[in-house]
């Protein structure tokens, strides 16, 4: 009679946990096609986003089950919702991620990062010995803000290090337009040029948005403005400030990028200076690290044969 009960009762819980499953799947299922209609009306480029193996790929899917969700915490601004996913949409702006998924995308990444990292941390109390209310109400937390930073560390970090590319391209990317320049093409001729040599380069991507908010109707001044304002770098805009100012003046742009370009040849220079001038005080404390490793294979033994007294 015992064995009849608990062969009930368990199935009771499997059969439970499978109609869970179930709903979850179907919920899951309907929301992704909602989600999918309702991508239509942002600007996100599908057949990139469709690209597969790619994580971009997988987190815009992924963000789509939780789109519905997300606009409607984003409408009635829920716990500041609506100020964080504007802060996003910058970030994915300059991480060159914007084509790929919305902000309100990456919120649903969150989200589940969320929910996967408070139950590791939960199993993982449970694998200690502590209570499972202690885990629901002391690991579960933890994990879960811990699975959500991770996705906007790794979104800032995308976006620092794709503004620094594009820092490190910005004087090749200076001469090469005065090349094309010096060949009697236009400044918008010159970026599409570098834009359609250099496929895959985050410079050359930016180039190509100019060179579309050229084509949609703006200036060239605005249009380099708009540039200056996704990158937020100094560089950037030091160069784009030169140029546009040279427009505005009427200044011939082939002289505007002549001197660009001496003056990052210069700052190249500069600092390629200040890097040997520190490569010395830099390599101490890998040479101190080695020192101290042979001193410790010198001496150790001799240590060692000191405190069990076989060298007195």
């Amino acid at each position: 009679m015992a064995l009849l009960a608990a062969f009930l009762s368990s199935a009771a819980a499997f059969a439970a946990t499978a109609l869970l499953i179930h709903w979850l799947m179907s919920r899951a299922m309907l929301t992704y096609a909602e989600g999918q209609e309702r991508i239509e009306h942002y600007n996100v480029d599908r057949s990139i986003s469709a690209e597969p193996g790619s994580l971009s790929a997988i987190a815009a899917k992924v963000g789509l089950v939780f789109l519905p969700l997300n606009e409607r915490l984003r409408d009635a601004n829920t716990f500041g919702v609506g100020q964080m996913l504007a802060n996003w949409e910058y970030r994915l702006i300059r991480a060159g991620l914007r084509s790929r998924m919305t902000a309100e995308q990456f919120l649903g990444v969150c989200e589940v990062g969320a929910v996967c990292g408070g139950l590791l941390i939960w199993l993982l109390s449970q694998a200690f010995g502590m209570s499972v209310v202690g885990g629901l109400l002391l690991g579960f937390p933890v994990g879960a803000a811990v699975g959500f930073g991770i996705p906007v560390m790794g979104l800032s970090s995308a976006a620092d290090d794709r503004v620094a590319l594009i820092e490190k391209r910005l004087p090749f990317a200076i001469e090469f337009m005065l090349l094309a320049m010096e060949a009697n093409a236009a400044l918008p001729q010159a970026m599409m040029v570098y834009r359609d040599l250099m496929v895959g380069d985050p410079l050359g991507a930016e180039f190509d948005a100019v060179l579309t908010d050229i084509d949609r109707g703006l200036s060239q001044i605005d249009a380099l403005k708009a540039m200056g304002r996704r990158l937020d770098s100094d560089a950037m805009t030091a160069f784009l400030l030169a140029v546009t100012i040279g427009l505005d003046t009427g200044q011939p742009v082939k002289e505007v990028l002549q001197t660009q370009a001496d003056a990052t040849r210069r700052h190249r220079f500069q600092s390629a200076e200040e890097v040997a001038k520190t490569a010395g005080t830099r390599a101490i404390f890998p040479l101190f690290v080695v020192v101290l490793g042979i001193l410790m294979l010198v001496l150790g033994p001799m240590a060692i044969k000191i405190v069990q007294g076989d060298l007195l």
